[in-house]
């Protein structure tokens, strides 16, 4: 049986900001301390509402914009890459 993975809350509001698709933003979850920006591909998109592991966290950030690192890759052709924001409190894993 896969290993359940504790996402924290999901943030109410992800946007993308700055007139492009390298800035994402989000409203802030009460007592979170930190982010974790996940990220998938098309293929691993049926898992997301499972509880088995089907991303990888490419980022843990103090607030609630992150611009450019990975955001600018492009997914190949008919490809799909999407991301997801989740709330970590303090003392939890990163």
């Amino acid at each position: 049986m896969p290993q359940a993975c504790d996402l924290g809350e999901v943030p109410a509001s992800v946007v993308w900001t700055g007139g492009g698709k390298d800035t994402l933003s989000w409203s802030a979850v009460a007592g979170a301390s930190a982010y974790r920006i996940h990220e998938g591909d098309g293929a691993s998109l049926p898992s997301l509402i499972t509880p088995a592991e089907d991303s990888c966290v490419r980022a843990t950030v103090p607030g609630t914009t992150v611009r450019g690192r990975f955001l600018d890759e492009t997914p190949p052709p008919g490809g799909v890459l999407w991301f997801l924001v989740t709330a970590a409190a303090r003392g939890s894993p990163a």
